[in-house]
C-alpha cells in the first residue's frame, strides 16, 4: 500500500507539472486575450481599418473564444470534483421535494360506487378489504 501511495503522489506531480505546462493559468489566458483584441480594435479605431489589422482582430477573437472555452471547461470539472469531495450539500432541498412527493401521492378521497371514504382508516380498511376478496377468488 506504501508503494502504491508513493507512485500516486509521483503522478499527482507530473500531472501538476503536465498540467501548468499544456494549459497555463486559464484566467489570466482569458485576461489577456480579452486585452489584445482591445489592443488590435482600438488601433482600428485610431488607424482605420486594414486587411492586416482584421486578420489581427478574427484571430485575436479566435484566441478569445478558445480561452473562453477553456474556462468554461475548467469550471464545468472543477464543480463536478467538488461535487464529488464534499457531497451534494442541498440536502435540505431534496428533503423539502421529498415530502412534497410524499404527501402528493396520498390518497385523501376514495369512492367505492355511490360512498365515498374521507377518513384515512376506512380507506385503509376499504383497500385491504378489496384486496383480501380478489385474492380469494383466484384461490
Amino acid at each position: 500500500m506504501f508503494i502504491l501511495s508513493q507512485k500516486l503522489k509521483m503522478l499527482k506531480e507530473a500531472v501538476k507539472l503536465w498540467n501548468k505546462n499544456t494549459f497555463g493559468d486559464v484566467q489570466s489566458q482569458v485576461i489577456l486575450a480579452y486585452k489584445d483584441l482591445d489592443e488590435i480594435q482600438l488601433k482600428i479605431d485610431t488607424n482605420g481599418c486594414t486587411d492586416i489589422l482584421l486578420d489581427q482582430e478574427k484571430n485575436a477573437q479566435l484566441n478569445l473564444e478558445n480561452a473562453l472555452n477553456q474556462e468554461e471547461i475548467f469550471w464545468h470539472e472543477k464543480s463536478k470534483v467538488k461535487w464529488h469531495c464534499e457531497g451534494n450539500r442541498n440536502t435540505t432541498y431534496f428533503h423539502r421535494i421529498a415530502k412534497i412527493i410524499n404527501v402528493s401521492s396520498l390518497i385523501t378521497t376514495m369512492r367505492n360506487g355511490d360512498i365515498t371514504f374521507n377518513d384515512p382508516e376506512l380507506i385503509s380498511a376499504h383497500v385491504v378489504n378489496h384486496f383480501t376478496n380478489s385474492s380469494k377468488q383466484f384461490d
